[in-house]
């Protein structure tokens, strides 16, 4: 689900112990999204080329 993660290792030799900490690269953000203001678009040279409202911000 969106608060939890799961993943599989195949190599004993590099199991992650209880507690380490890891860097996840999420696949799913819409909880997040509604945090932020904007969207800042980039294209693949790091230009910024647009910049898109969140509507759904501030919606309670």
């Amino acid at each position: 689900n969106e608060e939890h993660w799961t993943m599989k290792i195949d190599d004993a030799e590099n199991n992650i112990d209880i507690g380490k900490v890891i860097f996840v690269m999420p696949t799913h953000v819409c909880p997040t999204v509604a945090l932020h203001e904007f969207y800042y678009v980039i294209d693949t040279d790091g230009n910024l080329i647009d910049t898109w409202q969140v509507e759904a911000r501030n919606r309670i």
